[in-house]
């Protein structure tokens, strides 16, 4: 069954999430991190199976051990694709030439940002499975 996320995210895709990451600066740079880079991110982590609880617990690592500390942890998520893909995050947030405290203050809100998506996406998902499939021009049910 195509639900409306699946045709808005056919279009939508940010790039490398990686890139805005690093390149976090005030303005539209830091703009685009928290709305297209965290959408993006959080349609790449559902596609991994990613819920909204692992973006979460990283939140919290990286506001207790900060990046470097999280890029330490050998397996930050379960499975090794997930891994790669927020070990991925985490070196770019590493690569922002920010200091440490203010990298790792804009990073885990980031990262709370994608959890919020997360479940955002995952209760529409249901709700869209279980609604029937109407017409946005007529109304009518199919």
């Amino acid at each position: 069954m195509t639900t409306f996320l699946s045709h808005w995210d056919a279009g939508r895709s940010y790039g490398d999430v990686a890139s805005a990451i690093g390149m976090a600066e005030p303005g539209s740079a830091r703009t685009a991190l928290f709305t297209e880079a965290a959408i993006t991110a959080s349609i790449h982590a559902e596609q991994l199976a990613i819920g909204p609880n692992s973006p979460e617990f990283l939140a919290r690592c990286v506001r207790s051990l900060g990046t470097d500390g999280a890029l330490r942890l050998p397996e930050p998520l379960i499975d090794e694709a997930p891994t790669t893909l927020v070990h991925a995050w985490i070196s770019a947030a590493q690569s922002n030439c920010s200091p440490d405290g203010l990298r790792d203050g804009l990073f885990a809100p980031w990262l709370e940002t994608v959890t919020m998506l997360l479940a955002l996406r995952r209760t529409a998902t249901a709700t869209s499975a279980s609604a029937p499939v109407t017409d946005q021009l007529t109304g009518s049910g199919q």
